[in-house]
């Protein structure tokens, strides 16, 4: 795995990419909104696992999954 592969400037980034990055923080402020809730765990839980496997997969949802390697490292920061 090359992990020191071509970074995809913003400009050139697809659209799917770009709402890939954007779910993703969508998903982390929901989080952070609900951190003082009754039951903060039960949005977070979900959220964690989706994090843990796109870090295992090195920004993919799934190992099955093939993309341009270019797009998962933006997903990575």
């Amino acid at each position: 795995m090359d992990v020191d592969g071509d970074w995809t400037e913003d400009s050139q980034m697809s659209d799917a990419l770009r709402t890939k990055i954007l779910s993703l923080k969508l998903c982390r402020h929901r989080c952070i909104a609900q951190a003082k809730s009754e039951s903060p765990m039960e949005i977070a839980n979900p959220v964690f696992k989706m994090l843990t496997t796109l870090l295992k997969h090195n920004g993919l949802l799934s190992d099955k999954i093939t993309t341009r390697y270019s797009h998962p490292i933006p997903l990575r920061h």
